[in-house]
């Protein structure tokens, strides 16, 4: 019944059945049973945008099945921590930690040939991409194209889940046609298999309303974003965590199309949503607030973006590393805004959030 919640869209309602299966699951004693639940409870958690709690009990899901020798649940728990602890909590160092167990574990396992192997190189494709080593985590994500299509045929959902991250490498690349027929294809997928209200559609109308701004179409694309915004508020009650990442790439938009104000309230609206969901130490809400920079200083607001700036700045020095996007995009703009007169033009938006997939 949690596994039909979640394939429903109710993830909050599929997390409190999860918990008590949990409990059930302690009561017999019985490690495999008790691995297998933390696992789905984790992943419930994860898709509810619970990403400090989907770790944790993805981490006893892995302990728990090694003790019982449940070598596929180990491959299943180390995969997925290794997308929660590098895409939403920004922890990469951890992230390629999880990525070698998971190595161990597949090949223990004898699942090279699964979905669990794909679905490792999905996410190490994304952890590449979210590091900027473009080249790679194209690579990665070939790699799990090739396996999903041989394993499920194209149009599958699985396969469309590839598609999606696809665009979001090509977009990151510059290649923007190139990934918007890359996010309509994912996004034709999922309304064939899911319909058009399920709220798993968000990150895709997300990616989708993004893409179609930057391609021209900044109307079009900011009906999109709506769109994402409904779907995400839809599956958390206070708000799911990526629902910042969408008003900011609104906010841009705004900003784009002349309307100052509304665009300064959405970013800081923006920054409130990623802070309450991942705290002011994260680098979401610290990228966000170089993207207002960008715009403050575009407008000639310059005082207004060097102040964004250095708060922002701390925060990325101290969780990414020198090469990652992020913070190599806010050490050129502190260059340029030092001692700086005219307008900055601003780079595109950054993506290393992502969506909640």
């Amino acid at each position: 019944e949690a596994l039909g919640r979640q394939l429903a869209g109710d993830y909050e309602g599929g997390v409190a059945l999860a918990r008590t299966v949990v409990e059930a699951a302690r009561a017999t004693g019985r490690p495999d049973l008790v691995a297998a639940a933390r696992l789905r409870l984790g992943m419930l958690e994860h898709y509810a945008g619970d990403y400090e709690a989907s770790a944790a009990d993805l981490e006893e899901a892995a302990f728990a099945a090694d003790a019982a020798g449940a070598d596929e649940t180990v491959a299943l728990a180390r995969t997925v921590l290794v997308h929660v602890t590098g895409r939403h909590l920004a922890d990469y160092a951890a992230a390629r930690r999880w990525a070698r167990h998971a190595e161990a574990a597949i090949a223990r396992a004898g699942a090279e040939d699964t979905d669990v192997r794909a679905r490792l190189w999905l996410y190490e494709g994304m952890l590449a991409r979210d590091t900027g080593d473009l080249a790679r985590a194209r690579e990665h994500l070939e790699r799990a194209r090739r396996l999903r299509v041989r394993l499920a045929g194209e149009g599958a959902l699985d396969v469309a889940e590839v598609d999606a991250e696809l665009a979001r490498v090509l977009e990151a690349g510059g290649d923007l046609e190139g990934a918007l027929r890359h996010a309509r294809a994912a996004m034709d997928a999922y309304v064939a298999a899911l319909g058009e209200e399920h709220p798993e559609l968000a990150p895709k109308q997300h990616d989708l309303g993004r893409l179609l701004a930057e391609t021209g179409r900044p109307r079009e694309g900011l009906a999109w974003l709506a769109r994402a915004r409904r779907g995400y508020e839809r599956m958390r009650a206070d708000g799911y965590p990526e629902l910042g990442r969408v008003l900011a790439d609104e906010a841009r938009i705004m900003a784009d199309l002349g309307r100052t104000d509304a665009a300064d309230r959405r970013f800081v609206e923006a920054v409130a949503r990623l802070e309450a969901a991942f705290g002011p130490d994260h680098p979401a809400p610290a990228a966000v607030r170089i993207e207002h920079a960008e715009v403050l200083a575009d407008a000639g607001r310059l005082d207004e973006a060097r102040r964004l700036v250095e708060a922002a700045l701390a925060v990325l020095v101290a969780r990414l590393p020198a090469s990652h996007p992020d913070r190599v995009r806010a050490a050129g703009l502190a260059a340029r805004l030092s001692g700086s007169a005219a307008p900055v033009a601003a780079s595109a938006p950054s993506a290393s959030l992502g969506p909640g997939g």
